[in-house]
């Protein structure tokens, strides 16, 4: 059996809306926000996480330019 899904119409999984989920997988990857996160070390053991919410391209951008061998920080 399928589900019409709440924003776009198409059928999804009955499996699927038995989870809680009313739309379909399609339509939740269009519109969860993603989010970039990367540990960041203070000492020889202690690390904490920096989530990066918006504008996740130059965030990208940013943690591969730092990662380059040879650059002074």
């Amino acid at each position: 059996m399928k589900v019409k899904c709440e924003s776009c119409g198409d059928l999804f999984p009955k499996e699927r809306f038995d989870l809680g989920f009313k739309i379909c997988l399609a339509c939740s990857e269009k519109l969860t926000p993603r989010y970039l996160g990367r540990r960041v070390f203070s000492g020889k053991n202690d690390s904490s996480l920096e989530i990066f919410r918006q504008d996740i391209e130059s965030a990208k951008l940013r943690i591969q330019k730092e990662n380059r061998k040879g650059l002074a920080k």
